[in-house]
């Protein structure tokens, strides 16, 4: 069992220090993934998870590795704004996204089988501030104006009627 738990570990380092990669399948296409700046970004490696040894997310130098088999994660990701979760390492979360959080996202899971692959490229859209105006606004100078009609009708009408009293008596 020692033997078993220092190869293991030592498969986890070669994995976190080398700068190349197996690929045992064709390259996965990249989806796109649009948000406004502030906003929360979810990335999800909807891959299956059967027989998973680890789940490893990249973005550049970047890295986050999970072995399921250890139950180990080591990661530099730094910025609080990521987050991954342990007990479900397939979920990436970029809170109130920024400039330096665009780029291409990584998600490879090892299984016995080989690897999995699904890659995002997140990229910031620019908000465009829509001219929002009021229903009220719309509505408030026809209001106003037929406001003062009926009752510059209501005086003209009313002065007319008081005004024939007066004449008949």
């Amino acid at each position: 069992m020692v033997v078993m738990f220092s190869l293991n570990r030592a498969v986890l380092l070669v994995a976190l220090f080398s700068d190349f990669q197996i690929n045992a399948a064709p390259s996965s296409p990249v989806h796109r993934r649009e948000a406004p700046r502030g906003d929360s970004v979810t990335l999800i490696c909807n891959v299956s998870m059967e027989d998973a040894a680890d789940v490893k997310w990249t973005k550049g130098n970047l890295f986050f590795l999970h072995s399921i088999v250890l139950n180990a994660t080591v990661s530099n990701f730094s910025s609080p704004r990521l987050r991954i979760e342990t007990d479900l390492p397939t979920k990436l979360m970029i809170l109130n996204v920024q400039d330096e959080d665009e780029g291409l996202y990584g998600c490879t899971v090892t299984n016995w089988n080989g690897l999995q692959q699904i890659r995002w490229n997140l990229t910031l859209s620019e908000e465009v501030e829509e001219i929002s105006y009021s229903i009220y606004y719309f509505l408030k100078v026809p209001i106003g104006a037929g406001i003062f009609l009926c009752s510059a009708l209501l005086v003209v009408c009313y002065y007319r009627k008081c005004g024939r009293r007066a004449e008949s008596h």
